[in-house]
């Protein structure tokens, strides 16, 4: 029992990092997003993570058609 914590923490970032990759490559590849908007996104995405991940994806993804 005394090592379900490491396998727990694995177990949680594994989905949050995919999740974070997705959105990281469909930002890199998004055609709408101009050269201010791609940049501040980047910014974004690296110093805020996860966090950033989720509001592109609420913000630019899931509006798409």
């Amino acid at each position: 029992m005394e090592q379900a914590g490491p396998l727990i923490a694995v177990a949680l970032m594994v989905p949050v990092l995919a999740f974070w990759c997705w959105m990281f490559r469909d930002m890199l590849g998004n055609h709408r997003l101009y050269g201010q908007a791609r940049n501040l996104w980047l910014f974004g995405f690296l110093l805020l993570n996860v966090f950033a991940a989720g509001l592109y994806y609420v913000a630019e993804y899931r509006d798409r058609p």
